[in-house]
């Protein structure tokens, strides 16, 4: 009797056991749950100076890690097909432009989901070379109060940037530029190898700017007789950016960036 009433309790839970997996394995709402399905988008390209281009064909979707990938078409839709429900990370990239990761992605399989519209903007292939830096004192432009005379206005110190720029578009558009600044020599546009980013937008014709260096003092990022190193990079215009964390990393990554970096050059802040 003892032995009937044991063999009923372990058929009974294993029933119970089968319920349970199946239950799990067949809810839609449950990432990994066996279920297949079309995971589709849109890309839209952009040329750099915050336009959309006509053919957005040729943009790269991939599940890293997985042989699910496919091609945005002209109109930049893209989708695919048959991917196994499950958690992903999915990568937008194209040659010539910023790239985009999204880690983590949920997909639940079992029909027709919707990843959202991403933008990739064309790299630039402009270049600053030949940089340099002198430290000028400039008056300080009072607009409260215009009639005080240059002797009692208050007198700033600036750095005054002049570089070349190489291939710089005819169209008279503007161009972006990233400075990264440092006290490590080795500075670059690299996580953990600058300080503190500056962004630039210049007219095409421009090869110089300025800028004052009491914004430095006044935010604390350095201090009255650092030394500090300066490089620029050009970097893609686009109506939104390149930035992105990257969770294998471990820090945020700028496509936007392209890595042809200036000459860097050093001051001593007055």
């Amino acid at each position: 009797m003892k032995r009937n009433l044991y063999s009923f309790l372990i058929s009974f839970l294993n029933i119970l056991l089968v319920l349970f997996l199946f239950s799990c394995s067949s809810n839609p709402n449950n990432p990994g749950n066996g279920l297949s399905g079309n995971l589709s988008g849109k890309i839209i390209l952009e040329n750099g100076f915050l336009q959309e281009e006509s053919d957005h064909s040729g943009a790269i979707v991939e599940a890293v890690g997985t042989s699910y990938r496919t091609e945005s078409t002209v109109d930049g839709s893209w989708r695919l097909e048959n991917l196994p429900a499950g958690t992903y990370v999915i990568k937008v990239s194209k040659d010539g432009y910023t790239h985009r990761k999204v880690f983590g992605y949920q997909f639940v399989g079992g029909g027709e989901a919707y990843f959202y519209k991403t933008y990739l903007t064309r790299l630039p292939s402009h270049s600053a070379k030949n940089l340099t830096a002198v430290i000028e004192d400039t008056v300080h432009q009072d607009n409260h109060h215009p009639d005080l005379p240059d002797s009692i206005r208050q007198v700033a110190p600036y750095v005054r940037f002049a570089m070349d720029i190489l291939n710089a578009p005819m169209t008279g558009d503007d161009i972006k530029l990233q400075m990264y600044v440092s006290r490590n020599p080795n500075v670059s546009y690299r996580e953990g190898e600058y300080d503190t980013r500056r962004i630039f937008y210049l007219p095409g014709t421009f090869t110089s700017f300025s800028f004052p260096m009491n914004d430095y003092l006044n935010r604390g990022d350095f201090t009255s007789g650092e030394r500090i190193y300066v490089v620029i990079y050009p970097a893609a215009n686009g109506t939104h950016g390149g930035e992105y964390f990257d969770n294998e990393l471990g820090h945020e990554v700028d496509s936007d960036v392209v890595d042809n970096p200036s000459n860097v050059v050093s001051i001593v802040i007055p």
